[in-house]
């Protein structure tokens, strides 16, 4: 008769799980206190925010630098922030999909 069946529906795959790094600059106490180390490392050129979370009925504010899609990424970022005297950075690392 002619007539082309409609194609089948998008098989929607799950994306795969990846890993990012991030900086963690610091943790405060006072919102105040994240923000100003946010706005300094902001003038280094780097991507950086604040995220609150609490810890034992405590609220922190932490202070993330990235995120770093690899390795190669997240040193350099760490040479940077060490020549501007940020030494005492954790790593974190974030599975995303």
């Amino acid at each position: 008769n002619g007539q082309v069946p409609p194609p089948p529906p998008p098989v929607i795959a799950a994306a795969p799980l990846t890993t990012q790094f991030f900086l963690q600059a610091g943790s405060f106490r006072r919102r105040d206190d994240a923000d100003s180390l946010r706005a300094q490392i902001i003038l280094l050129g780097q991507n950086v925010r604040v995220e609150t979370g609490k810890v034992r009925e405590e609220t922190w504010h932490r202070v993330l630098v990235g995120p770093f899609a690899n390795r190669e990424q997240l040193a350099g970022a760490q040479k940077t922030l060490a020549a501007s005297g940020f030494g005492n950075l954790l790593l974190q690392q974030r599975q995303v999909r």
